[in-house]
């Protein structure tokens, strides 16, 4: 509650107890009486009515308000924006992921899972398999690239980020640059063009 109604709520409590402490006949007069009176009449005339028709009543007060607010509506409700109309266009994406690989592991394995994804296209573009199936160790790959490509599908996060994998002396498959993963992608492309 914002202050400034709290301020007033607290006020207008005040006053009504002390008026309350002080003057109750006229309380009694002004408010309690006429409340009863109209509770009471109330009562009674709910009272007289009919339940079905009470019910009848009600429901054909809910129609009527329906039937209202659909016919005046104003214009077609907006739909909510499309996910696709917020992201931005892929090169300002590959930007950001290429960018954030230079945070950490993590943001490595992210990098080499998009450009895994990227190689398993042009691949399949080249093989005629789908993406999903396509056996790197039967495609006559480079040791470097076949170990950036198995590092990031076959592990998954926790492993990826596990301390035991990363911090080992050997060189390890993610730290190959990017540019190499790119420059395999359009030589295999190329040949496929060639083909």
């Amino acid at each position: 509650m914002k202050p400034r109604l709290w301020w007033a709520f607290s006020a207008s409590a005040l006053v009504s107890l002390l008026a309350i402490l002080f003057w109750p006949k006229l309380i009694r007069e002004l408010f309690v009486i006429p409340l009863t009176y109209f509770v009471g009449i109330a009562s009674l005339l709910y009272l007289s009515f009919d339940q079905f028709a009470l019910w009848v009543a009600l429901i054909l007060v809910g129609v009527v308000l329906f039937w209202i607010s659909l016919k005046f509506r104003r214009g077609p409700i907006p739909s909510p924006a499309k996910p696709e109309t917020l992201q931005p266009p892929p090169i300002i994406r590959w930007k950001r992921v290429l960018k954030d690989a230079r945070r950490g592991a993590y943001m490595r394995w992210r990098l080499a899972q998009r450009l895994a994804d990227l190689t398993d296209a042009a691949l399949s573009c080249c093989t005629g398999l789908s993406p999903e199936s396509i056996p790197y160790e039967e495609l006559g790959l480079p040791a470097e690239v076949e170990a950036y490509l198995y590092a990031a599908k076959k592990f998954q996060a926790g492993a990826a980020m596990s301390r035991r994998w990363f911090s080992s002396s050997a060189p390890q498959p993610l730290s190959l640059p990017p540019e190499v993963i790119v420059a395999f992608i359009e030589q295999r492309l190329a040949l496929g063009r060639d083909n």
